[in-house]
């Protein structure tokens, strides 16, 4: 009780990350040869129901939920941990938007500046791993507190790259079909909320990866089981045709023998 106590949300995180697992297994036993849609929106999933078990791993510890004394390098490490899966999942959120808008496994100055912003981050939370930088934890209280690179780096690198999906999905929004485009912009919608209540009330709200699992279901539901099922589908029709021409090609062999 007293982990509801400290952030009574941390249960709606909890049954998220239940229902995340239980779909990661699922798409670990059954999308096993998928396209870069399925493969990209497996990698997000997977980082997304990580994040949230961490998350929920960096409360109990800060309520102190084993009734011993917890380290400060322990709380500062889950600390820098939770922030840094955050950041990865708004990375590899605007790479799952990027694999439907770009067909063509496309090469730009905005996915250089990605990828060497991500590095930066990663780079300056492993620095906050040593000297805080980025977060830190108060030693009496247990609760967090921002550093002075916290606002550019900790919240101003995740809002690039959600933004930069947002003009990703304005600028090509005709390549997308219409289930496609709204589920998206539904998402993209509970991203920007999300990421800012959380940056507005970084020790109070605890409800960003519940809010990405929901809009993680609605796009498994809307947009990935379909065309799952329908790669299936075109897959098994050219297995079929494959077939048939090896068997009409055996019949010619053995009727000019």
């Amino acid at each position: 009780m007293a982990i509801l106590n400290y952030y009574p949300n941390i249960f709606w995180q909890a049954t998220a990350a239940m229902y995340d697992v239980l779909l990661c297994i699922f798409l670990a036993l059954q999308y096993r040869d998928a396209s870069r849609q399925n493969h990209r929106f497996r990698i997000l999933m997977y980082c997304v129901t990580i994040s949230s078990c961490l998350d929920i791993l960096r409360v109990v510890l800060e309520v102190n939920a084993f009734g011993f004394q917890i380290p400060y390098l322990v709380l500062r490490v889950a600390a820098t941990v939770t922030h840094t899966s955050y950041g990865l999942i708004t990375f590899y959120f605007v790479r799952y938007i990027e694999s439907y808008a770009y067909k063509d496994g496309w090469r730009t100055l905005n996915h250089a500046i990605e990828g060497i912003l991500l590095y930066v981050y990663l780079f300056l939370m492993v620095i906050n791993l040593f000297v805080p930088v980025l977060v830190d934890v108060d030693y009496y209280t247990h609760t967090q507190y921002s550093k002075f690179l916290m606002l550019p780096v900790g919240y101003g690198i995740p809002f690039y790259f959600i933004i930069s999906s947002g003009f990703v999905l304005i600028h090509h929004r005709k390549a997308l079909r219409v289930r496609e485009r709204y589920t998206l912009y539904f998402i993209y919608a509970v991203m920007i909320f999300s990421a800012t209540l959380q940056a507005v009330f970084p020790n109070r709200i605890q409800i960003v990866y519940f809010l990405a699992s929901l809009g993680l279901f609605l796009c498994f539901l809307s947009i990935e089981t379909p065309n799952y099922r329908k790669l299936l589908s075109i897959r098994a029709q050219l297995e079929k045709a494959e077939k048939a021409a090896v068997e009409a090609n055996r019949q010619k062999t053995d009727f000019l023998a």
